[in-house]
């Protein structure tokens, strides 16, 4: 075997020497900034169910806006970092370069509230927020100040994966006997190699690291899914408020509004992304 002399070899991509005048240096640069989140109470009630959703599936959570006594319990205050008092650091490891880099890719974030509702109904005190097309870490900064400011006992999750197939799955963490009395215990588990992501994953994940009772109802999504440009079918997603009626039991009310925004969606949208 013929070993070339270590003065043949390739020079290392960076070198201190190689950085250009003013340019920082990657391997002591700081880490990248998220942007500050916080939570504004304007109705404080625990709860039993919290009720999130993603963009794509969010037609649940806006029929479950449509219930009477819905109010207005708090907001999710997204905002661009301020001052070095607001700073909370992350460091990304970039697998090309086998480095941790620093990029500001929150700087120009405007600022962005996000409404949570509360809703009582026979069942007992409801929670829900449809969260918003955002990036993956402000989705675990999110699912961290959620669990922390708002008490609730069980997480239901309406959340998307590229199953394959028309079809609802499961993925639970823990059970009660609402579920074994509902549509839910028709539904098969969600197995590998299919996974959740986005919101409804960073609020899984963090609950269930809590050791709270989490539920998550996974519909079959299709497309950008790693930018949580997904599209569900909208047949599948009035399924999927079947279940969530089944197990919430919302009232009538609940479920035409379900199919009343679905039939809208699908004369606008005509297929396109939702």
């Amino acid at each position: 075997m013929l070993i070339k002399p270590w003065t043949e070899q390739p020079a290392p991509r960076h070198l201190l020497s190689e950085l250009e005048s003013g340019e920082e240096d990657p391997l002591t640069a700081s880490p990248s900034l998220l942007p500050k989140v916080e939570y504004v109470h304007l109705h404080s009630a625990r709860t039993e169910y919290l009720v999130v959703a993603c963009s794509a599936t969010r037609i649940i959570t806006d029929a479950l806006g449509q219930l009477p006594g819905v109010i207005e319990s708090g907001r999710i205050v997204i905002s661009p970092v301020k001052d070095d008092n607001d700073l909370e650091y992350i460091a990304e490891f970039d697998e090309d370069e086998q480095l941790y880099v620093n990029e500001e890719e929150f700087k120009d974030l405007k600022p962005v509230s996000v409404p949570v509702y509360t809703v009582t109904l026979e069942t007992g005190v409801i929670s829900f927020v449809s969260v918003p097309n955002l990036d993956n870490r402000v989705y675990h900064a999110i699912a961290r100040v959620i669990s922390a400011e708002i008490p609730f006992d069980t997480l239901l999750g309406i959340g998307t994966s590229e199953l394959g197939r028309d079809t609802i799955e499961v993925l639970k963490e823990g059970s009660d006997d609402k579920q074994a009395n509902s549509l839910i215990a028709q539904l098969q588990p969600l197995a590998p190699p299919h996974f959740i992501t986005g919101p409804v994953a960073s609020m899984a994940a963090t609950v269930k690291a809590l050791g709270k009772s989490v539920l998550v109802l996974v519909v079959n999504g299709e497309g950008a899914i790693h930018l949580n440009l997904e599209k569900c079918d909208l047949d599948l997603l009035v399924d999927c408020g079947l279940v969530v009626e089944s197990y919430l039991h919302p009232g009538p009310e609940f479920m035409k509004s379900v199919k009343g925004s679905a039939i809208a969606k699908s004369s606008v949208s005509l297929g396109l992304y939702i």
